[in-house]
């Protein structure tokens, strides 16, 4: 039961990776542009098909229709480094390329999209739609196609109003504040495709993301402390209590001996035991060759809750740490 959720966690790790990553890689492709030096027309505004309301619909609201209308399910709400994501999921037993334009389809159909990209033509409308809320495909293989967009601070809907954010503000951290990320998957010779969407709401603050920054609001963990001179990179919960999920990731001055010495003391002055699995790990090691055998996995228990510890040794002497709390 224990190996069973040490695997299960690992899944939420790179889920809560992907949160970090997708929203800056493509805010760092959108900066390398400069300062839109666009020479075509101006993108028109994206509208609200079919909406009643006086109150137009927020560009998350629609993102989020257009994956209920597509068979997601009910997202799950996480906290990253005090920003608040969603993350939802949903198969399919269509190719990737079909998926691919029935979610394009969808997009533009909801007004997310000026209109329906089934290919990367590079094109200025492209980039416009993808950094005015809209979603785009970003990378396409035969069995891996990712989509993405970006929403600004204050939410443009043109060229223009992209200019004027760029304009304003010269720190990318402060441009941004969403992104829409998907991707879909599927492993050759296998009948279906999963599809996996991460999104934040329109408050997301990358500043936040920058290691060892020092932003108000960001959640602290009182099970697992820093190590001393250890730089925070990322803190990952599950907003759902009843799934009881927490992630950290530091980077430890030291070398991978001393940091995992350090968390072994700590830990047990918390109360946390050391698991049966985790010592079979450590007396198994001395005989035994293990795939990764340089890096090093610690897991503890406190009653009905688990701590997984791995250290990760960098080439310059430093130690990257990731913990993992589940019950």
């Amino acid at each position: 039961m224990r190996l069973m959720k040490s695997t299960a966690w690992k899944k939420n790790l790179i889920v809560g990776a992907k949160l970090t990553l997708c929203g800056a890689s493509i805010a760092a492709i959108a900066w390398a542009v400069g300062v839109f030096d666009f020479k075509g027309e101006v993108a028109s505004s994206h509208a609200d098909i079919g909406w009643f309301s006086t109150a137009p619909r927020t560009n998350t609201a629609l993102f989020m229709d257009s994956l209920d209308r597509l068979g997601h399910e009910k997202p799950r709400m996480f906290d990253l480094n005090g920003n608040l994501t969603y993350f939802s999921t949903r198969s399919s037993d269509r190719e990737p390329v079909e998926i691919l334009r029935e979610y394009q389809d969808e997009f533009k159909r909801q007004g997310l999209n000026d209109r329906a990209f089934y290919g990367i033509d590079q094109s200025e409308q492209m980039l416009v739609t993808a950094l005015t809320g809209g979603v785009i495909p970003i990378a396409i293989s035969d069995n891996t196609i990712a989509m993405g967009g970006m929403v600004t601070k204050n939410k443009a809907k043109t060229q223009e109003a992209l200019r004027e954010n760029f304009e304003d503000e010269k720190n990318p951290h402060k441009v941004f504040r969403g992104h829409r990320y998907i991707e879909i998957n599927r492993e050759p010779g296998t009948r279906f495709s999963s599809i996996t969407a991460t999104w934040s709401n329109e408050e997301f603050d990358y500043g936040k993301m920058v290691a060892g920054n020092a932003i108000e609001g960001q959640n602290t963990d009182v099970n697992v402390p820093a190590c001393p001179g250890c730089t925070r990179l990322q803190r990952f919960v599950d907003l759902d209590r009843s799934k009881d999920f927490e992630s950290n990731v530091y980077m430890a001055p030291n070398n991978l001996s001393d940091t995992r010495d350090f968390y072994r003391q700590a830990m047990s002055g918390r109360g946390w035991e050391p698991t049966e699995a985790s010592q079979a790990m450590v007396e198994a090691r001395a005989f035994v060759d293990f795939p990764g055998d340089e890096a090093d996995i610690i897991q503890f228990a406190r009653g009905q809750e688990f701590l997984t510890l791995m250290f990760y040794p960098d080439t310059n002497g430093e130690t990257t740490v990731y913990t993992v709390k589940t019950n």
